[in-house]
């Protein structure tokens, strides 16, 4: 995922990720959204980064390749990185965060997976600790910055998931039959307007024939490999070169991956599922 996290050039291209560097670019938008309101309370992105790396640290996970990108108007940031396992050495899981100062949403954690072969940017899931807001109350009893450990404690359950349906992929074949019957079902979703698939549509008019074509001649992975991740690979790169706001990157891989899975085994245990959590509404 931390391979290609962002193609909307509405987002800084270069990578921010100097705690200094990110309070001069969004310090103004910090500073409107301060003085906007009573209720809303934005928290600054760097507290963000700050806490997340102390984190990793604190559970001995090393974190590597790491990416972040700003919004142009300064209100939101995206940060993800890889988290290695040297028990698995072809791949390794991504993690990462969204803040939203923007009062759209607030915040939101992230986890995927980062082929090593093919950079790319593979969604397995959104973890979504939290439905907690940016108000005055919970930024200052630290509820907010709270949500960073909710997403390495997912991150820690969820892990042996994701090798699972790794694993599962990497041992199915991918049949003419089984190619089918997913692009059928991506067909099917385009044609019912589901708007995961629609969101590929608006980049590309037909999203079944890129992901065969991509299949067919792939642009990052291996040609010689038969099996199922091949096909979730040529999905990820559609999505990733052909959608452009990261939302709507994560929602668009994590229902090409999912339906993929579910063709293979109805009965898979989804990664990364929203977790309803209360809506603190402190004052």
């Amino acid at each position: 995922m931390s391979a290609n996290i962002c193609t909307d050039k509405s987002w800084f291209s270069q990578n921010v990720l100097n705690v200094d560097e990110l309070d001069n670019l969004s310090n103004e938008a910090y500073e409107r959204r301060v003085n906007a309101g009573r209720r809303h309370m934005p928290v600054r992105h760097s507290e963000l980064l700050t806490k997340f790396r102390d984190k990793a640290a604190s559970l001995n996970l090393t974190l590597a390749n790491e990416k972040g990108k700003l919004k142009r108007d300064g209100e939101r940031f995206m940060y993800t990185a890889d988290i290695v396992d040297e028990t698995r050495p072809d791949f390794a899981l991504s993690l990462g965060f969204v803040n939203h100062n923007d009062c759209s949403k607030s915040f939101q954690g992230l986890l995927g997976s980062h082929v090593f072969i093919c950079c790319n940017g593979v969604c397995h899931g959104v973890i979504q600790p939290s439905k907690i807001r940016h108000t005055r109350g919970n930024v200052d009893s630290g509820l907010v910055l709270g949500k960073v450990d909710t997403v390495f404690d997912r991150f820690l359950e969820e892990r042996g998931d994701v090798f699972d349906q790794i694993d599962l992929l990497k041992n199915t074949k991918l049949t003419d039959h089984l190619l089918g019957d997913f692009l059928l079902e991506v067909t099917r979703a385009h044609r019912m307007g589901n708007k995961n698939i629609l969101e590929i549509v608006n980049y590309c008019d037909n999203p079944e024939q890129m992901i065969a074509n991509e299949v067919e001649n792939p642009t990052l992975n291996l040609k010689d490999d038969d099996s199922a991740f091949r096909l979730l690979n040529a999905c990820s790169y559609v999505t990733t070169h052909r959608v452009k706001n990261p939302a709507a990157q994560q929602a668009s891989s994590r229902f090409l991956n999912d339906t993929l899975l579910g063709l293979i085994k109805p009965d898979f245990k989804r990664v990364g599922d929203v977790v309803e959590a209360e809506e603190v509404e402190a004052e």
